[in-house]
């Protein structure tokens, strides 16, 4: 079974067509905070607007080495195939799996591992095709991914992307993620970038470094966050989230998350209105 790292959230929202308070056992949604300097960074806005990446190239690059959501079922469950670990360097995608679970607990009930691509390419293609199909043949529908463009960072010899603008539903809005001392917190910005929401937070790899040379710089955990597919669950009460988190070497092998997380109040009427 791949050895995903599985952030939860532990209620469920409201459903599309209720339109009362929260009950005992439902969560009314993270709040919205003012950012009177904007909320995403301008040098992020202005790599957004000037040298936008294409989600799709990436996957071209490497095929199969992109975290991907395959849909949603009527049981309330989600499919995806990702590794365990984005690579940066090497050959194939060692650690390849295709995993489904509820949400938004998003503990895997199925995990099929998958060829890494190594030796035959094809063989690959043909698995990860005969997967996807499996699942339609089960009632999984395509989860449109929000993700229209990323933007891009430099972090020490490499980069990572942390920033993206969404298509609609959600139309000019923006995923943040922004390293902290100890995690990294996923913010959801409207299109005019005053406030914004953190939705969640994925704690810093741990580096692997001996106990007497924890207080030195190249020993700081990690937190070079990468957003690689974002979806809205099929009642519009969650937002589904693979990404991955930087481990900080050259040729690192960046854990994948997979979380569930509740949308604030204020979205989630906003798409039952259609007026995000």
């Amino acid at each position: 079974m791949a050895s995903l790292w599985l952030a939860t959230a532990l209620t469920l929202g409201c459903t599309a067509a209720e339109h009362r308070p929260p009950g005992p056992n439902e969560s009314a949604g993270p709040a919205f905070e003012a950012a009177p300097g904007g909320a995403v960074a301008a040098e992020r806005l202005q790599v957004l607007r000037e040298r936008p990446l294409d989600p799709a190239s990436l996957e071209e690059w490497v095929p199969g080495s992109q975290p991907t959501l395959v849909g949603f079922d009527a049981q309330g469950r989600v499919a995806w195939r990702s590794p365990d670990r984005v690579q940066s360097c090497g050959e194939g995608v060692p650690g390849l799996a295709g995993l489904v679970a509820p949400w938004p607990a998003l503990e895997p009930v199925a995990s099929t591992p998958l060829p890494d691509g190594i030796e035959d390419a094809d063989e690959q293609a043909r698995a990860l095709a005969a997967w996807v199909a499996a699942r339609r043949g089960e009632g999984f529908v395509e989860a449109p991914d929000l993700i229209e463009v990323l933007a891009e960072q430099v972090s020490g010899i490499r980069a990572h992307a942390p920033t993206a603008r969404l298509k609609a539903p959600l139309e000019g809005w923006y995923l943040d993620a922004v390293a902290g001392e100890t995690a990294a917190s996923f913010r959801l910005v409207p299109p005019d970038n005053d406030r914004f929401s953190v939705l969640g937070r994925v704690p810093n790899v741990p580096m692997d470094c001996e106990p007497e040379l924890r207080d030195l710089p190249f020993c700081a955990d990690a937190a070079d966050p990468s957003l690689h597919a974002a979806a809205l669950t099929p009642d519009g009460t969650h937002l589904v989230m693979l990404a991955s988190m930087g481990n900080g070497s050259h040729c690192g092998e960046d854990p994948v998350r997979a979380v569930a997380w509740p949308l604030p109040a204020e979205v989630r009427s906003l798409l039952r209105d259609g007026e995000p």
